[in-house]
């Protein structure tokens, strides 16, 4: 070690305060540097985040959840005398962001439907009104489920609550076509007690079948399915009546004698499905057939639904599902980044 006896006091804080200058100005580029990309990484990312307003649906599932916890805490609380406090999550977004609200208000909904379904199928247990009960019972038991679990920050609420309770209860919304699945409901049920009981002896007039190959491809294909329909077996008939829905809707785009042919394809298939109703109501199977009308009504409702309002809805940009939300939000966030 150097001997520094020789120094003032002075010229040793001189050394001291040059040695540490130098040490900054020799500090390592290549550590400075990683840490500069991080920082810019770090920053990408969260901005990235940010674009996809994921933070605010957690937020918004959060305020949901609590919000739940308080409402029915409060339902003992409030007579005795005491309030128990709702969080208040929503002031941390961005007020003047309509798709960070929009985020947030889907995570609080998010939460709370399903807990006011969860609420209804319980009182449906205690109660012994299940699904099969009438709409207004099955309703009844979801308002009162909302009203239950939906009050708000503010203390009020449980009006709308219950609202949205009584149509968010199992059910209700499937008595409602508003998806494919929903709409197939009942088609489905007569498929699989045809099924279960083994029907295979629907008789159908011949002359339908022979109709039918004017509005169906001429190919093997065609004569197999029109061959098994013969047989009395449920599933290709009904396959039958599809392939005419689609040879119909095809033909009806066009003028003249194509539309004409459309309405006449339409025509052909409500008579096959009236055969096969008319067949299942006198070889005993009465339940099936109601089940047929039913979901065939329920599919022209949802039919209408698309046309009218889902096929709008998505020209003009609107997400219609959990999936094409996320992309928008994902193709968001990425023009974001590259601004």
């Amino acid at each position: 070690m150097a001997d520094l006896s020789h120094y003032s006091d002075e010229e040793l804080e001189k050394i001291a305060n040059h040695g540490m200058q130098q040490s900054n100005i020799e500090m390592p580029q290549q550590s400075q540097n990683w840490l500069d990309k991080f920082g810019r990484a770090a920053g990408k990312f969260n901005k990235f985040i940010e674009g996809t307003h994921l933070p605010d649906l957690a937020g918004g599932f959060l305020q949901g959840a609590g919000d739940i916890g308080a409402s029915l805490g409060n339902v003992v609380a409030k007579p005795l005398g005491y309030n128990i406090p709702h969080p208040n999550l929503g002031q941390y977004i961005d007020q003047n962001s309509l798709p960070a609200k929009f985020a947030f208000g889907a995570g609080e909904l998010g939460a709370q439907i399903p807990a006011f379904a969860s609420g209804a199928g319980a009182l449906s247990k205690v109660s012994k009104i299940g699904e099969n009960a009438p709409l207004f019972a099955r309703m009844l038991q979801g308002a009162v489920s909302g009203a239950a679990l939906g009050e708000n920050k503010e203390g009020g609420g449980r009006l709308s609550s219950a609202a949205l309770g009584s149509v968010t209860a199992p059910g209700v919304i499937s008595d409602f076509p508003i998806t494919r699945k929903f709409a197939s409901k009942h088609l489905n049920q007569a498929k699989n007690i045809i099924q279960n009981r083994g029907v295979k002896d629907i008789n159908v007039p011949s002359h339908l079948l022979e109709e039918a190959k004017s509005f169906l491809p001429a190919n093997k294909a065609t004569d197999n399915l029109l061959a098994e329909a013969a047989s009395g077996n449920y599933n290709p008939l009904f396959t039958l009546q599809s392939d005419l829905a689609r040879s119909a809707r095809e033909l009806l785009k066009g003028r003249g004698a194509d539309r004409l042919m459309g309405f006449q394809a339409n025509s052909l298939r409500q008579n096959l499905i009236n055969s096969i109703k008319d067949s299942l109501n006198k070889s005993g199977h009465q339940d099936i057939s109601k089940l047929l009308e039913k979901g065939q009504k329920k599919y022209r409702q949802y039919i209408g639904i698309e046309k009218n309002i889902y096929r709008p809805l998505k020209k003009v940009g609107v997400p219609l599902s959990i999936g094409s939300a996320l992309t928008m939000g994902l193709m968001k966030a990425k023009q974001k980044l590259s601004d």
